[in-house]
């Protein structure tokens, strides 16, 4: 009820689409091969991660007077991204990366590191999920793609030879490397659009606050925001529990 999804989306995606701009010396040569785009992951973030990266590819490459290739973007199933041998046959061809899955194991990557090797040098890896690691339960909690370092506001664009790589914890392959775009606080990439967006989902909740206080119901005659709340609060779980 409170998200930015396309927000989350389009921070990471636009700086990894400039990040590869950096890489890549022919980006702007017209005898260049479309750019390609692969995406894990088919919830809200991937979805919107597709439409950030089309309407990037839109603002750059389109109607413009010289005719460059735009962008190829590929949705990758789980039954792709669980095959070795066909992400293999993918990877080389990948120009961005992207993580916006969700694993059932966190303990377990979905990309190895040895497939990390197979992405071209000037190629860029977004983080969109950016699940840190937790070296503090077992088996450790890793990234979705094994040995990539996780980012913040201050510094999400992490090179190849960026001393956050050195921040992976041991026992993590982390042999093969290339830039990686990352960060623990996507929305405050952009914070004034944030905060709008979040400003516009908060307003009913607050207006049910301002008229009613703490004073709520979640029965289903009331508004969805009020029942929200209550369901939110510490006497409703210690009344009903994960109900």
């Amino acid at each position: 009820m409170v998200v930015n999804y396309y927000g989350t989306a389009y921070s990471g995606a636009s700086i990894a689409f400039d990040a590869l701009k950096k890489n890549r010396l022919d980006f702007y040569a017209l005898n260049r091969n479309p750019i390609t785009v692969s995406i894990m992951g088919f919830g809200a973030i991937g979805l919107n991660a597709a439409k950030a990266f089309k309407n990037l590819s839109n603002r750059e490459f389109l109607g413009k007077e010289e005719k460059l290739p735009g962008l190829i973007i590929k949705m990758l199933t789980r039954s792709i991204t669980g095959d070795e041998k066909q992400l293999a046959e993918l990877l080389p061809d990948t120009d961005i990366l992207v993580d916006a899955t969700w694993r059932s194991d966190p303990s377990k990557a979905i990309v190895s590191n040895r497939l990390i090797g197979l992405l071209p040098e000037n190629a860029v890896i977004l983080d969109l999920t950016a699940d840190p690691y937790d070296t503090k339960i077992k088996p450790m909690q890793i990234k979705g793609i094994e040995g990539i370092p996780t980012g913040s506001l201050a510094h999400c664009v992490i090179e190849p030879g960026d001393s956050d790589y050195s921040k992976v914890p041991d026992g993590v392959v982390k042999d093969n490397k290339r830039t990686v775009v990352s960060c623990n606080a996507w929305p405050g990439v952009y914070p004034v659009e944030a905060m709008a967006v979040y400003g516009k989902q908060l307003k009913p909740f607050v207006k049910i606050l301002l008229e009613k206080g703490i004073k709520l119901e979640h029965s289903e005659d009331v508004p969805l925001c009020e029942r929200a709340i209550k369901k939110a609060s510490l006497e409703y779980f210690d009344e009903f529990g994960m109900e």
